[in-house]
């Protein structure tokens, strides 16, 4: 399996990561930090990928080791007021679409946290705020395995519990 940054078409510039958690260009000695819409996360295996674009929609992609096309994904805040919810979403239609269109092209939805090194989690920082070490998308790895784009494409089960910060986009 070749790891995901060889095979994702995008140019990612690698960070080291400082005592806050956040990544910097120098290892962490100067504090630049990667602004959460820059920044790259992967799972230990390096199975999985997840990019945020960099624009305002809190938008980001999610590589899939082995399936293809790219998954598109969106954060969003919980009608509830309790933080952010994520959603994964595969060949969804464009322009006006109802509930039932997105619930068929809709592969996960769930809660999407940041976690420090101790494991506590917290809502997600904002855009331009310096990305969490970690993201916790719990259930995304089921929801991937059980999908028709896994079934169909033969790809083994995966598991993580969370995504950790490896690189900031350039």
């Amino acid at each position: 399996m070749k790891p995901l940054a060889a095979i994702a078409p995008v140019a990612i510039l690698c960070f080291g990561v400082g005592e806050t958690g956040a990544a910097s260009s120098d290892g962490g000695k100067t504090g630049r930090n990667c602004p959460l819409a820059l920044a790259a996360y992967q799972a230990a295996d390096q199975a999985i990928l997840l990019e945020f674009r960099g624009d305002e929609t809190r938008s980001f992609r999610v590589v899939v080791d082995g399936l293809d096309p790219m998954l598109d994904g969106y954060v969003f805040p919980d009608e509830a007021g309790e933080g952010e919810l994520g959603v994964v979403l595969d060949d969804c239609p464009e322009g006006d679409v109802t509930g039932n269109d997105l619930s068929q092209c809709r592969i996960w939805q769930g809660p999407m946290l940041a976690s420090g090194a101790d494991g506590g989690t917290a809502p997600l920082p904002g855009h331009h705020q310096p990305a969490s070490p970690y993201v916790v998308m719990q259930g995304l790895d089921q929801a991937l395995t059980q999908s028709a784009l896994f079934v169909e494409a033969g790809l083994p089960a995966i598991e993580f519990e969370y995504l950790s910060l490896y690189a900031c986009q350039e």
